[in-house]
């Protein structure tokens, strides 16, 4: 069974890989993708409009209680701490997840 890889993680060492590919790499990445994944029109996009609009209903109505800043403050820190986790461990620096994180050039 072929392991499940968070795609925040994902997302990290994609970052990374394209950092540090070559001119052709990224020529070949960036054709892939375009290839892949046509220009998405999300407000074309009837369900994900009616999903939208049913989420917001829910939290004005207090259906949905949401999540307070603190609260999403957290989540967010606990991930950055899971996603350093395994960056390392694939054997990015200090530094290089740093820039990856805080997206510097």
């Amino acid at each position: 069974m072929a392991q499940r890889i968070d795609p925040e993680v994902l997302r990290v060492e994609l970052r990374y890989y394209i950092d540090n590919a070559s001119d052709m790499e990224l020529k070949e990445l960036y054709a892939f993708v375009n290839s892949k994944n046509p220009t998405y029109e999300w407000w074309n996009d009837n369900e994900f409009v009616n999903e939208l609009e049913r989420r917001s209903a829910d939290l004005k109505s207090g259906k949905d209680k949401g999540i307070t800043l603190v609260e999403s403050r957290a989540r967010f820190d606990n991930l950055i701490d899971k996603v350093g986790k395994t960056a390392k461990e694939n054997g990015l620096t200090e530094e290089e997840l740093n820039r990856l994180l805080n997206d510097e050039e």
